[in-house]
């Protein structure tokens, strides 16, 4: 279980917030924040995902995001940084020019 002792640490560091839409924030902190049933299934399920990230058995997250909050060109921004595929690298300058 040496692959837990590594993890569990650094996932315990981190509070995730969520709402019924998806995942809001990664914070560091410990616990979640998130006041509904399906809130919570969405924290719990972010947990277990970044786990697998850090255990290095998961490439992709499929945890819904609430990007609600974020201002329009930030989402923007996610919106083409979430396609840039795992072990790729973009610029900024080319991200800017994926979204005009």
């Amino acid at each position: 279980m040496k692959e837990r002792a590594i993890v569990e640490p650094l996932v315990g560091r981190l509070r995730i917030e969520a709402t019924d839409r998806g995942v809001v924030r990664l914070a560091r902190g410990r616990g979640d924040r998130a006041v509904s049933p399906r809130a919570r299934r969405h924290a719990t399920q972010a947990r277990r995902q970044l786990r697998e990230y850090l255990a290095g058995r998961r490439a992709v997250f499929s945890v819904p995001l609430d990007l609600a909050g974020v201002p329009e060109f930030q989402r923007k921004v996610l919106r083409v940084a979430a396609r840039v595929a795992f072990g790729e690298v973009a610029s900024y300058a080319a991200l800017a020019r994926r979204i005009g």
